[in-house]
């Protein structure tokens, strides 16, 4: 039961410290449910639920989906069973049909879930912990894991060397969230940074894969007009491939930053694919360049939410940048913005979609709004999100709650993107 209570906590606390920024939000156009995608995650034995609802296309043409906080057990009649459990993380794997389209829905059998299942089935535990946990460790003081976004990065071409024929040609990169507890009476936990796993060859059988782990900076003193302060960046809120790299691959990692205030900015960092581990070859984003101090990182947005995501997709007759997050405050919409550069200037925010039946009286509240391109039909966003209830018990029982849901977002619902003019034009 502590467990349940921790996780209800942690919800409150991510979305205690959102804030809506200084920027209107525009009238709501709706996006469509979709209800077959929400069939196929409505599961009653073993993964019975999950949150993050991260993913990114493998190798082999099937997609990963990656999720934080997960119920494992059974559900009966609508409710989530006695001795249900909940693990910091776990995979979920969508095996494509030969020959079907990359956007149908699965069916139920076309998905399966990996977790670590060493404990037997009444010790089940997250998919990957911090290396200080091993195995059997399910002390409510050991840090862990929340996943966020991943993506397979091309190996650099080695034609002709004996180097090329010996590795893999691609990897795959996985952003861990790391949390921990403190002392508090309230919200007794926080971010305590963002670490990286990499797995060096995802083609593999993902039941064997043994990623390697990289902690991550994620602190900074920077300055703002005559003003330091202390601002920590959580990075890896969405990961994609640099379009501008050419020959020599490099990720955009797209993170943000808490000020002590408590709004949350967008900030931007790429590094090259084959050494994103290597902390020293990061760049990030200013207003109008690129700078290896991580203290001259930019808010190239605010108004941000923790989870987020970024989509590059043909809008307008045009490549543009999609980013889709939930709207601050607990609020009840889901919000797009647009821009033409992976790196802005965007757009105002521009609500596409109101969660339907969010019980006040139940605390249900919804979150962890994010794309998935790699899943979605022509000219349309997936778009998924999650419903949970700030009462433990209800998220506990109520099968209903706490699994991913999903809408069709058109693109002609995107606001359109700033014109790109000046500076921001001739950076690179």
């Amino acid at each position: 039961m502590r467990r349940l209570v921790r996780h209800t906590q942690v919800i409150a606390l991510v979305f205690s410290a959102l804030s809506v920024g200084a920027w209107a939000i525009e009238p709501l156009q709706q996006a469509e449910p979709d209800a077959a995608w929400d069939a196929a995650f409505d599961r009653s034995d073993g993964w019975i639920g999950g949150d993050a609802i991260y993913s990114t296309p493998l190798p082999n043409g099937n997609v990963l989906w990656l999720f934080a906080d997960t119920y494992i057990g059974t559900v009966r009649e609508r409710r989530r069973q006695a001795g249900v459990r909940i693990v910091n993380n776990t995979l979920g794997l969508q095996r494509r049909r030969a020959g079907s389209p990359a956007d149908l829905p699965p069916r139920s059998e076309d998905l399966t879930f990996l977790w670590d299942s060493r404990g037997g089935a009444e010790q089940p535990q997250a998919w990957i912990r911090p290396p200080a946990q091993p195995a059997g460790n399910l002390s409510e003081s050991a840090p862990w894991f929340w996943l966020a976004d991943a993506l397979v990065v091309p190996r650099p071409d080695r034609s002709g060397t004996a180097r090329a024929s010996e590795q893999p040609p691609a990897r795959l990169l996985i952003f861990l969230w790391r949390m921990e507890r403190t002392n508090a009476k309230v919200m007794n936990f926080r971010n305590a940074g963002c670490d990286l796993a990499i797995v060096d060859d995802p083609r593999a059988d993902w039941t064997g894969w043994q990623p390697r782990q990289f902690s991550i900076v994620h602190g900074v003193a920077a300055a703002t007009g005559d003003e330091p302060r202390r601002a920590e960046i959580v990075w890896g809120s969405e990961v994609l491939l640099d379009p501008e790299s050419g020959d020599a691959p490099h990720v955009l990692i797209y993170g943000y930053r808490q000020q002590l205030r408590g709004s949350l900015e967008l900030v931007l960092a790429r590094a090259p694919a084959d050494r994103v581990e290597q902390f020293d070859t990061w760049q990030f984003r200013t207003a109008n360049s690129w700078t290896p101090n991580l203290s001259g990182a930019a808010a190239l947005a605010d108004g941000l939410t923790t989870e987020f995501s970024v989509s590059r997709v043909e809008h307008f007759g045009t490549t543009c940048y999609a980013l889709v997050q939930c709207e601050p405050f607990l609020g009840d919409r889901i919000l797009t913005r647009a821009a033409t550069t992976p790196y802005g200037p965007w757009s105002q925010p521009h609500a596409v979609y109101r969660v339907p039946g969010l019980d006040r009286a139940k605390q249900h509240i919804t979150y962890a709004a994010k794309a998935h391109p790699e899943v979605s039909r022509l000219r349309e966003l997936l778009v998924s999100y999650v419903v949970n209830s700030l009462d433990f018990g209800e998220s506990a029982t109520n099968a209903d709650i706490y699994r991913p849901r999903f809408v069709r977002v058109p693109l002609d619902l995107l606001p359109a993107a700033p014109t790109v003019t000046g500076d921001n034009a001739r950076a690179k």
